[in-house]
């Protein structure tokens, strides 16, 4: 009996690490300096977006988004989403993140494109992190969508498209293809 117990103690435990790891590495939340809110920062998972700081403005821009309301250029996109990969960076504080992050998630679920695909990273308002750097990924402005292929960055959304999500990300998918 004592063997079963401590198997059980054993497993409950290591369920608890990995849960208190997990937290600790996605969804962060702090507090904007400047006006006082819960912020998110570091990975994000996109449930985050589900709970009560962020589903206000989330999920009512997600659910009226009008994906198909270009058949031809969704249509065009599918064929190019082989081996491509995203890196999201937002602010949940900004206004632009606010608004074209609930559209690019109804485009993605719209293709069907795979969860494991993407890496949402939120920032603070000087653009970092904070549980790590992203220097690196040279973001000036929020939101910020990074596509790459085969671990090479192929274009960029910057703040707001030029002509839509789904035009602006056919653009760079296909001119990825033909160079």
């Amino acid at each position: 009996m004592s063997k079963i117990l401590l198997a059980g103690i054993t497993i409950l435990l290591v369920f608890v690490s990995a849960r208190e790891v997990y937290s600790q590495n996605y969804n962060r939340k702090m507090t904007n300096n400047k006006t006082h809110e819960e912020i998110l920062v570091g990975l994000c998972t996109r449930s985050a977006f589900l709970e009560d700081s962020y589903q206000d403005w989330f999920i009512p821009k997600y659910k009226t988004y009008k994906v198909a309301s270009d058949k031809a250029v969704i249509d065009s996109l599918k064929p190019l989403l082989k081996d491509l990969k995203i890196k999201i960076v937002l602010g949940t504080w900004c206004h632009d993140s606010q608004e074209q992050l609930p559209h690019f998630f109804s485009i993605l679920d719209y293709l069907h494109f795979p969860e494991e695909n993407y890496t949402i990273i939120g920032v603070n308002t000087q653009k970092e992190a904070v549980s790590f750097s992203i220097e690196d990924l040279d973001v000036v402005l929020v939101p910020t969508f990074i596509f790459y292929k085969k671990e090479q960055e192929i274009g960029r959304i910057i703040e707001s498209p030029i002509i839509s999500l789904e035009k602006d990300m056919l653009h760079i998918l296909r001119k990825a293809e033909t160079d």
